[in-house]
């Protein structure tokens, strides 16, 4: 069955020929062809099933795909179809809060997955089915289940550590037990659980999605230090993230991690009353941002450190450092006109200095201000955000403050 009909519309064309293709299929059963397409069909049937919310239809080609698969046991690519079909519907099973038929389909993977140890596809569905059935767990507040569902991803994933979706899988794994073992309350585990993912880091140094993954690791460490209050490992962290993203300069997942670790660590440092180093890390977040021109992210992270230091240089007295931070957000902004997240902390910035100019009994100031956050407002008509900012500046201008400055 063509991959366009569906495209062109046409449901009763695409069930005519999934049609032809079963009866080619009837007619000529040692066709291994015949077979192979015929089961590509049925998933790409089954899959647009799922779309025109059409469950009796998706769960009848699935049925259809296990007989072709048992008629033909020696045909891997007409399995390959079934098991695709069997992951997709673990995953839809959730959604349609079916949780036993969810179970069963896992457990009809994990004997595919026995059954044939020589076929990558079949073992790569199974964990994907155990990494989504164990955020079902978390969800579901089966933390046993969970911690046994990332152990046997562990165990697929040291039999066959050649193999990448596997370890992608585990990967994911680990940073989402890892992120929540901090609610939990078990730090401890979140220590022991980004160790390993350092080690399996350390181990495949090529793959992207596992330095990913342990970058927001990372990160989320880095974070929670210092609610512990331990600022020597917040800050070893960071030096870590540092490593890593200097280590793979191709990787912008991992530049992202490093510029929320950096901007986290900038917001600290204000705290802590350690201005040189909040300064350091903004200019590093400067740099990060001219040198990867293309990543939105490290840019974002940097709007947000510009207008946190905005903010404070008033605190501080600095009058001009506010003014210059100011122009260097407009630059920021106005250079890509699209971002959103560099947008709304420019207008940030407008109101907060716009609050400034009334309370340093500059009217004028306050006033052009005031008409730059209304061109923003109409250049962006659907940006509720910067709409908000004028709207509180314009209720501001002719009369005293009557509300607190956006600080994050």
């Amino acid at each position: 069955m063509p991959n366009h009909v569906k495209e062109e519309n046409d449901p009763k064309r695409r069930d005519d020929l999934l049609q032809e293709l079963q009866s080619l299929a009837q007619a000529h059963p040692t066709d291994t062809a015949a077979q192979k397409h015929l089961a590509k069909g049925l998933f790409k049937a089954l899959y647009l099933a799922k779309e025109e919310n059409d469950l009796k239809r998706r769960d009848d080609l699935l049925q259809e795909l296990r007989l072709l698969a048992q008629a033909h046991p020696a045909e891997a690519a007409v399995r390959n179809q079934l098991v695709l079909g069997l992951s997709h519907t673990l995953c839809q099973a959730k959604e349609e809060n079916d949780l036993k038929r969810r179970d069963d389909l896992l457990q009809e993977l994990r004997s595919l997955a026995q059954a044939h140890p020589t076929e990558t596809v079949v073992r790569e569905q199974l964990a994907k089915g155990l990494f989504n059935t164990l955020i079902d767990a978390k969800e579901e507040n089966d933390l046993k289940r969970r911690d046994d569902l990332l152990q046997e991803l562990r165990l697929l994933a040291q039999a066959h550590s050649v193999e990448t979706i596997v370890r992608e899988q585990l990967a994911m794994g680990l940073y989402d037990a890892l992120y929540h073992a901090k609610e939990e309350n078990d730090p401890k585990r979140r220590d022991d659980l980004l160790q390993e993912l350092r080690a399996l880091a350390q181990a495949h140094p090529t793959d992207a999605a596992v330095q990913k993954r342990l970058a927001k690791g990372l990160s989320n460490a880095l974070y929670h230090a210092k609610e512990e209050n331990n600022l020597k490992r917040r800050d070893d962290l960071l030096k870590e993230l540092r490593t890593l993203a200097e280590a793979h300069p191709a990787e912008a997942a991992v530049r992202e991690q490093l510029a929320m670790g950096l901007f986290n660590t900038l917001i600290d440092a204000g705290e802590e009353k350690d201005l040189k180093r909040r300064d350091d890390l903004l200019q590093e977040l400067r740099s990060l941002s001219k040198t990867h021109l293309a990543e939105v992210a490290a840019r974002e992270q940097l709007a947000m450190g510009l207008s946190n230091a905005l903010y404070h240089a008033k605190e501080e007295n600095n009058l001009k450092r506010r003014d210059d931070l100011l122009q260097e957000l407009r630059v920021l902004a106005y250079a890509r006109p699209a971002e959103a997240a560099v947008r709304e902390q420019l207008a940030k910035g407008l109101f907060n200095t716009l609050i400034d100019a009334k309370e340093e009994n500059d009217l004028k100031r306050r006033d052009d201000l005031l008409k730059e956050l209304q061109l923003l407002s109409k250049k962006f008509p659907d940006d509720l955000f910067v709409k908000d900012a004028f709207d509180s500046g314009l209720k501001l201008a002719p009369g005293e403050i009557s509300q607190e400055p956006w600080l994050k």
